[in-house]
């Protein structure tokens, strides 16, 4: 096949966004090419979403078909960044979201180990381990509300609630 156009790379830049996005491996989209009768391998993929092979009017009517799109949505330049940073903006979210989650699962587990604690004293080497400066925690609990949109946990302690509670003698 000739070089690749510009709308070649732009065709093959949003079929791989758009393919990201369903979560279709390059496997399932081989396996749906080889059924519709393109002796396609991996090689052939890899090259189209590089950008480094064009493809023909047939096979793009079939990797549009694959993906559910209208051909005529792989092919839009200006629509090829807002697809790109929507990709990008879902798995940052979901990233956010697996960090929310792995920090409210610490704070609950510190929690859970002060208030065994709490009934004796903790050493002063152990508290200050243990201890963060009341301006991070405060930053952090905020950042943590706002993504939740101040509902999930808005009625829990301040995380320095439990620092102090944990620190001071009896």
């Amino acid at each position: 096949m000739a070089t690749p156009s510009h709308s070649d790379v732009v065709f093959a830049e949003q079929f791989r966004v758009a393919r990201e996005r369903l979560d279709l491996k390059q496997s399932d989209v081989l396996r749906e090419m080889q059924e519709r009768g393109f002796e396609w391998n991996r090689n052939t993929l890899s090259s189209l979403e590089r950008g480094q092979r064009g493809v023909s009017l047939s096979e793009a009517l079939a990797l549009a078909e694959i993906i559910g799109q209208p051909i005529g949505s792989l092919s839009d330049e200006k629509r090829l960044n807002v697809d790109y940073l929507a990709t990008r903006v879902e798995r940052a979210r979901d990233q956010a979201i697996r960090a929310l989650a792995y920090y409210y699962g610490l704070r609950f587990d510190l929690a859970k180990n002060l208030d065994q604690l709490r009934a004796k004293t903790i050493p002063k080497k152990t508290a200050e381990l243990i201890t963060a400066p009341e301006d991070v925690l405060e930053a952090a609990w905020d950042a943590a509300l706002a993504l939740e949109h101040g509902t999930a946990f808005a009625n829990s302690p301040k995380p320095g609630a439990f620092f102090k509670a944990a620190t001071t003698k009896r």
